[in-house]
């Protein structure tokens, strides 16, 4: 007696329990293997694409770091090439010295050029007051002249 009524006999003995649990287990583990060999096909195609992306992220890292590296090398050359700051201040002060020299020298030439230019002026006043007394005095020796020659009847 299996407990089972004559009218509802179900057909399942221990036997043909056994055998359909035993076919459901296999299905179940060979779903269950299917599904872990296809999640581990896509685990190592992820892995190897992420093994990609890394390579070339690092790829590009690399070219960009050596494209910092060439402007900071660059940047050094340039900077190497600059005059320093006290340089360039004792090159503006020695400029600058010798603006003022020559400033002094032009103003001491003018000073110079204006004093025998009044010397000049002086002279040809002294040489046109000079003329105008000779010419007064040859004036007048002519008025002289001509007036003995004209009173002494001649």
């Amino acid at each position: 007696m299996s407990g089972e009524t004559e009218k509802a006999v179900s057909g399942w003995t221990v036997d043909t329990l056994h055998s359909h649990m035993d076919t459901q287990f296999r299905d179940l583990k060979e779903m269950l293997n299917e599904r872990f060999e296809s999640q581990q096909s896509m685990v190592q195609n992820a892995l190897l694409s992420a093994e990609k992306a890394v390579v070339k992220a690092e790829s590009a890292s690399e070219k960009r770091f050596d494209a910092v590296n060439e402007f900071r090398q660059q940047l050094g050359d340039q900077a190497a090439s600059f005059a320093s700051r006290n340089e360039v201040e004792i090159k503006i002060k020695s400029i600058v010295e010798r603006i003022e020299q020559e400033t002094q020298r032009t103003t001491e030439r003018l000073a110079e050029i204006n004093k025998r230019l009044d010397q000049t002026q002086g002279k040809a006043g002294g040489i046109s007051a000079t003329m105008l007394y000779v010419f007064m005095i040859v004036a007048a020796l002519g008025t002289v002249v001509s007036l003995w020659v004209a009173l002494n009847g001649g």
